[in-house]
């Protein structure tokens, strides 16, 4: 908001998004001493803010009409413009010189269409995508590549530095979008190369534990490998290294593709197959990049099924154990 002398105050600020990445980027921004008014369609997120100091938004148009600047870190392009758009959107709300943030990863053609709508109502818009994990983001130590005009992020820097220890001004509104594809482009093939090679690992009749500590001992080390495979495809649940059987996904003529909800498909917990989103990937591989190689769930249903939506689980895909037999076979 605007205090008497025409100044923006940067501690009246709406948050709209409490999922596994908002919430602490939300409680955060908290602690820091900002007074933010949240909103989310989970009323315990909304609560869990609330216990934290955050005031609740009785609405969307609400929240665009008391805050200078509004956050948005939702799942898709489809809610972004959803809360952007419409009689009751922030555009529609929001005065002349508000800004708005959204900090989802989202489809960059969808950022350029909220951009320009947004210029065309005298508001700015920044894209800033979250890099790191969920453990970060709960640290306040999340990664920020910021699309904004330079006076658009020195407006909102005081914003990342209560959120995270890394800050990238990329370049113009949507070139953070942009740059955060570049970044999963690069950790999804990586994932794909690490799942390739352990597959092969079990086709030589290697020790899983012996490979991994000697790949994570050269310089073919990589973050997948060393954060994500030992602590989400390698711990705990059983490892399922036979090639995995029919697929129980609803038939392909009803998919609905959207960052978050490929398929509504649950699946044991206790088996770690490692193929789980190859198929979609194989469908519409551009999609994976919009979801990186972190799976994490961000709510409860999605907690509890090894199919948490994003791309992270490849090894037991039939099609990765043929490349293995093949390599293998031309080896032995």
């Amino acid at each position: 908001m605007r205090t008497s002398t025409g100044e923006i105050d940067l501690k009246k600020i709406g948050f709209i998004g409490l999922g596994r990445m908002g919430r602490p980027m939300a409680t955060n921004l908290v602690k820091k001493g900002f007074a933010l008014l949240v909103l989310d369609i989970n009323r315990a997120a909304v609560d869990t803010l609330t216990g934290a100091g955050a005031t609740a938004g009785a609405s969307i148009a609400d929240i665009a009409r008391q805050c200078d600047i509004v956050v948005t870190m939702l799942p898709s392009a489809i809610e972004v413009e959803a809360v952007a758009f419409g009689p009751d959107g922030v555009f529609a709300h929001a005065a002349p010189g508000s800004l708005f943030m959204d900090m989802s990863t989202i489809d960059p053609l969808a950022t350029d269409r909220l951009a320009q709508a947004a210029s065309a109502r005298g508001l700015s818009m920044v894209d800033a995508p979250v890099g790191r994990l969920a453990e970060h983001a709960d640290r306040g130590e999340s990664l920020f590549m910021v699309g904004a005009s330079d006076a658009d992020f020195t407006r909102v820097k005081p914003l990342f530095d209560a959120m995270g220890t890394a800050t990238y001004h990329c370049g113009p509104v949507g070139s953070g979008g942009r740059t955060k594809l570049v970044n999963n482009y690069v950790a999804i093939t990586l994932t794909q190369v690490n799942a390739e090679a352990l597959a092969l690992s079990q086709r030589f009749g290697l020790d899983l534990v012996k490979t991994m500590q000697v790949l994570l001992g050269t310089s073919a080390n990589n973050g997948q490998l060393r954060m994500n495979f030992p602590s989400k495809v390698l711990a705990g649940d059983t490892l399922d290294r036979s090639p995995a059987g029919p697929h129980p996904f609803p038939p392909e003529a009803t998919w609905n593709f959207t960052q978050h909800a490929p398929f509504s498909t649950f699946y044991e917990t206790n088996r770690r197959s490692v193929y789980l989103m190859v198929l979609r990937n194989r469908r519409h591989p551009f999609l994976g990049l919009f979801d990186g190689a972190d799976p994490n769930a961000s709510t409860p249903e999605r907690q509890v099924t090894t199919v948490p939506t994003q791309a992270l689980y490849f090894m037991n895909d039939p099609f990765f154990h043929r490349q293995a037999t093949a390599f293998a076979d031309r080896l032995l």
